[in-house]
């Protein structure tokens, strides 16, 4: 499958056409379709007039699809006769660029998104004790009194994190 505009799940996906006109008493309006199946996912989304014939939206969220085009169509301001002075349809693909991942330590599994390739930014599934030694700075963020049981005689200070009650 070719490459597409990369969105990672869960982040808005950037709906953008311009009507090369710059005519801003146009309707556009989008449909979203599953690449690899066909299947619409969403129709007629509308897009929002920004100035100078762009029209935006960034409401939809990245569903967990590989890839999915976008078809945007062009209306006059009546937005049911297709545009008769210019563009009337357009496509972009866009391409989930998140991968998934799940970290087994002992018995306590974590579960998240690859942020990049070295974060990992997710949840502990179980309620175990996560025991091992851990370097200065490898754990980043915010523990809880119940997340004091991390055991392997490293502080609160030395991981860069701090503890709440």
């Amino acid at each position: 499958m070719g490459k597409g505009i990369p969105v990672l799940l869960g982040d808005k996906i950037p709906l953008q056409a311009q009507e090369t006109s710059r005519d801003a008493t146009k309707v556009v309006r989008v449909n979203l379709i599953n690449l690899v199946t066909g299947a619409t996912i969403q129709a007629g989304i509308l897009l929002d007039n920004s100035g100078d014939g762009l029209y935006t939206n960034n409401d939809i969220i990245m569903p967990n699809i590989d890839h999915i085009l976008a078809q945007y169509f062009v209306f006059d301001s009546d937005g049911t006769t297709p545009n008769t002075t210019g563009d009337q349809a357009v496509t972009d693909v866009f391409a989930l660029a998140e991968s998934s991942a799940e970290v087994r330590i002992t018995d306590a599994v974590i579960q998240g998104q690859v942020k990049d390739e070295n974060l990992l930014d997710g949840i502990v599934l179980e309620d175990e004790n996560i025991l091992g030694a851990t370097q200065k700075d490898d754990i980043l963020g915010t523990l809880t009194e119940e997340d004091n049981d991390i055991d392997g005689g490293v502080s609160p200070d030395e991981i860069g994190a701090s503890l709440e009650d």
